[in-house]
């Protein structure tokens, strides 16, 4: 269970408390300090809005054409972008939402986090493999 004392968005560990005596462990732990973490949500953000911007015009464009529809590929294509588009568009939002906010908005967006990541990686390995 979370331990109240300790804020959820508020890391343990920072990059300029390591020191040489630090371990492996502490090193992958320790998070950069606010204002690194802020441009890399900016930038995952930004990267991950282009790419769902990408996949829908391409999504839409494969259902638009009505020859298109009725390829068994350009349908399996459709459906091997879902969750993609569901990754991507996820991502995007918390991103940029956590980076206006300036940190973790709530646990809520926590638990979001972790059910996107899981259904992203879960749902492409589901329709490559299925």
């Amino acid at each position: 269970f979370p331990d109240p004392e300790i804020p959820i968005n508020e890391p343990l560990l920072r990059w300029e408390d390591l020191d040489t005596n630090s371990s492996m462990w502490e090193y992958m732990q320790a998070a950069p300090d606010d204002e690194t973490i802020i441009q890399m949500w900016l930038g995952l953000g930004s990267t991950s809005l282009v790419v769902t911007v990408v996949v829908l015009v391409v999504a839409s464009s494969l259902l638009i054409s009505q020859r298109t529809r009725t390829s068994p590929f350009n349908m399996y294509l459709f459906y091997l972008m879902m969750p993609d588009l569901l990754f991507s568009g996820s991502c995007a939002v918390f991103c940029l939402v956590s980076a206006a906010h300036g940190s973790i908005p709530s646990p809520a967006f926590c638990k979001w986090q972790g059910w996107f990541l899981a259904t992203g990686v879960a749902g492409d390995a589901w329709v490559n493999f299925a």
